[in-house]
């Protein structure tokens, strides 16, 4: 390859066009499309969180929402399934929009890495049990998703093949993922970048491509003007109700989260990537490098100030994967057998976390249905039930219920509302507790008297009748029932 073509970011296209070759990884995109339902299966098995909770009562009673585009897409598939929410019909378009990622994956990475890397990635996001989690989830994160891989295969596109209109349409989808959630902001944000990360490492844009990386700014920095009065309303909402911790604690917690849901695994292999990638001057490589780089530093970041975990790099996922998937190609010229070992070296041990997550984690989702069920069914007239997530009680114990940021079923139980116990005990009404003692952990600072006291109470005045227990190494997803008479 001459100087020239290595240079030219088309050439890197070509080659990575060529690379692909007749064996291209449709195999591997059949078997992630066909692994990939599962995201249906139990879909509404699980119980809600309290975030799937709050989708619900924004999208029928709040007048402005920040993720107002997702929570009203929701709201007509509801409708769509008869109009009374329940867990399947809430996640059902999450769960269409997760499978979707699945060939959009495919399709947004093949022009800059070749088929079989492109099919590596799709089969990793279509096991991973963080991509399934979130499909299962009545939030907007897989739509945010979607629209990002939509955006951002077209500003490769437009980038390694010197389209302008490509890069133009792809900057505008991409912005428009922001109304789903605020994370696409962070995936602009990268893609602008990245391009001139990757001219400071030597990747000088041909005449064609120098045209198109300058719409792809001269648009991103417009759309970022245009809509940073939304964005700043909503990142100082978020700083507004997170600033607990300090800046230690939270950087940690979002390495530490990161690390969990993306794997130690993946991400071992998405460094082998990165050097593979800059080692070969792959333009497409180093791309995608920087695209996830700049969008884990855009979030951590935002960690300096506030707590944030790994789903608000939700988005960046697929092109983790990509990075992970990217040595299939260097290790296939040595055989087909270098090929499949290391594809399955990457894949069975994430699809083992799949097997974990539809079993013994229970979906990875604490049992708030049954433990307030137990509570409905042993409740007598009279008796007070108190929640530390009591919107879910409205939920299932008010079917039809929508207001849950106001349960009229239960009140509160959590660090905000602690009194409420106390209040009651000095009535003398007999009171059901529904806890989650995970939950205590963020019960510091000035919240510390309340959590011993509250615990206090728990411990010598109430009786524990009922712990519902969730499998799952790292994370403490068990309810507990007390009951004071």
């Amino acid at each position: 390859m001459s100087e020239s073509d290595q240079e030219d970011p088309r050439a890197a296209w070509r080659a990575s066009e060529e690379g692909a070759g007749a064996d291209g990884g449709g195999l591997w995109l059949i078997l992630a499309l066909a692994l990939g339902l599962a995201r249906f299966w139990r879909l509404g098995h699980w119980s809600l969180w309290y975030d799937e909770a709050l989708t619900l009562a924004d999208a029928t009673h709040a007048e402005l929402s920040y993720n107002a585009p997702g929570y009203a897409l929701i709201r007509l598939t509801v409708l769509a399934f008869g109009g009374l929410a329940d867990e399947f019909s809430l996640r059902f378009l999450p769960a269409l929009a997760g499978w979707l990622a699945i060939p959009l994956t495919y399709w947004a990475f093949r022009p800059v890495a070749g088929g079989k890397r492109a099919a590596l990635a799709a089969l990793l996001v279509a096991i991973s049990s963080w991509e399934i989690y979130w499909s299962q989830n009545a939030r907007a994160y897989t739509l945010a998703q979607a629209a990002g891989l939509v955006g951002g295969g077209l500003v490769l596109r437009g980038l390694v093949r010197g389209r302008v209109h490509s890069v133009l349409l792809g900057t505008l989808v991409t912005a428009a993922g922001i109304g789903f959630h605020l994370q696409s902001a962070v995936l602009l944000l990268a893609l602008i970048v990245a391009p001139i990360g990757a001219a400071l490492v030597g990747h000088r844009p041909g005449p064609e491509a120098r045209r198109a990386l300058k719409v792809l700014i001269g648009t991103g920095l417009v759309a970022i003007l245009v809509g940073s009065p939304w964005v700043v309303g909503a990142l100082r909402d978020y700083l507004a109700k997170k600033q607990e911790f300090g800046v230690v604690s939270q950087l940690a917690h979002f390495v530490k989260s990161t690390g969990f849901f993306v794997t130690p695994l993946l991400g071992v292999a998405a460094v082998c990537g990165i050097v593979q990638a800059f080692g070969s001057r792959s333009y497409g490589g180093v791309l995608c490098t920087w695209v996830v780089v700049i969008g884990l530093a855009a979030v951590a970041t935002v960690g300096l100030f506030a707590q944030v975990t790994a789903q608000y790099a939700f988005v960046l996922m697929p092109w983790i994967a990509l990075l992970a998937a990217w040595p299939v190609a260097t290790l296939a010229r040595g055989g087909r057998l270098a090929s499949l070992g290391f594809a399955a070296l990457v894949v069975l041990p994430t699809a083992a976390e799949t097997g974990l997550y539809f079993t013994v984690r229970m979906g990875e989702r604490s049992r708030w249905r049954e433990a307030y069920g137990y509570v409905w069914n042993q409740h007598h007239p009279g008796d007070v039930i108190l929640g530390m997530q009591a919107g879910l009680a409205d939920f299932y114990l008010d079917p039809g219920s929508t207001n849950l940021r106001e349960p009229r079923t239960a009140g509160w139980a959590d660090r905000y509302s602690v009194d409420n116990y106390a209040l009651w005990a000095r009535r003398g009404r007999p009171m059901w507790l529904v806890v989650r003692p995970d939950f205590f952990g963020k019960w510091t600072g000035r919240f510390a008297p309340e959590r011993a006291a509250f615990r206090a109470f728990l411990k010598e005045d109430c009786r524990l009748m009922m712990r519902f227990p969730v499998t799952m190494e790292g994370r403490d997803l068990d309810l507990e029932v007390y009951y004071r008479e």
